[in-house]
């Protein structure tokens, strides 16, 4: 049986992405667990499994604007207050995915080769 990091289709990263999602914070987000295929948040608010949610995603100075990702999953943290974790499934068009990728892929390499 594969793991979890075998059956995915996007390689994963650690690094800083600044994710705008009003309906999840007030606040911008730093999201964790990184591909171009999704990743996961710490929200000040509750999604519903399965929902939609509109965000803006800056990497480098590049912006993504008018996003769309589906919630696929949503943990409560034992956290004062209540917070939630949450994972998102990036909805792109494929050439915006690419470039997003892309930056990532850069991000990376840029960061592999500071340590």
């Amino acid at each position: 049986m594969k793991s979890g990091e075998e059956r995915r289709r996007h390689r994963r990263y650690s690094i800083p992405v600044l994710v705008e999602a009003p309906s999840l914070s007030e606040f911008p987000l730093v999201p964790e667990d990184v591909s171009a295929g999704g990743f996961q948040v710490i929200a000040s608010a509750k999604p519903n499994q399965g929902s939609g949610v509109e965000l803006t995603v800056q990497i480098y100075d590049k912006v993504f604007r008018r996003c769309r990702a589906q919630v696929v999953w949503v943990k409560e943290l034992q956290t004062d207050p209540v917070t939630w974790a949450v994972g998102l499934s990036m909805e792109m068009r494929q050439e915006r995915q690419k470039e997003f990728a892309q930056l990532l892929e850069k991000a990376f390499a840029e960061i592999g080769s500071a340590s």
